[in-house]
């Protein structure tokens, strides 16, 4: 029977044009009744063969009407389907489109954060070395002041002790003439 042929798994069908396999059918059909009707075993025209030829036909016909049917529902579900996968070639191209511009974004963004690192790096380096130059510099204003202060102090106390003795010898000169004046004075009025 046909239907052993045309299988009853319609998934694995391939897309079928429904012209073609109607014209495919009506062939099948009038090849048989070509052999049937030259067949010298089976009798001509016999009112069960009619019958079973005219049921197989019309079995042929609900079979490729059902598959008709079958065929204009999974076409129409395919167009539903090939609009979705148009739709998501669509965006799936858009977010292609994204993702590459944020792979470029981030690899400028990465450029931009190494330039930025070896600029921190250099930064830092030369901050330390700044930083130790600071603490020679500091040291060695540390010693010139303390040298300077120690000569400076050493003038001054010399310079303090050269006072004290002038002025030691200004008084002891006063004194000696308050005494000189005083012994004068004293001698007069003895007198």
């Amino acid at each position: 029977m046909s239907q052993t042929t045309l299988g009853t798994d319609h998934t694995s069908l391939p897309k079928l044009d429904l012209g073609t396999a109607h014209q495919n059918c009506d062939k099948q059909s009038s090849n048989r009744r070509v052999v049937s009707e030259t067949s010298t075993v089976q009798p001509q025209h016999s009112v069960g063969d009619g019958s079973s030829v005219q049921l197989q036909h019309n079995q042929h016909e609900a079979e490729i009407n059902h598959l008709r049917v079958e065929s204009a529902a999974k076409q129409k579900a395919i167009g539903g389907l090939e609009a979705e996968v148009q739709l998501l070639r669509g965006e799936n191209s858009k977010l292609m489109d994204k993702v590459a511009e944020l792979i470029t974004a981030n690899d400028a963004l990465r450029a931009c954060n190494a330039a930025l690192e070896n600029n921190c790096k250099g930064l830092m380096e030369e901050l330390s070395i700044k930083e130790a130059q600071w603490s020679e510099r500091e040291e060695s204003l540390k010693l010139e002041i303390q040298k300077q202060w120690g000569e400076r102090y050493h003038e001054w106390i010399t310079k303090a002790d050269k006072k004290m003795e002038e002025l030691q010898k200004v008084n002891s000169m006063f004194q000696s003439l308050l005494k000189s004046q005083q012994h004068i004075a004293q001698s007069n009025s003895k007198q």
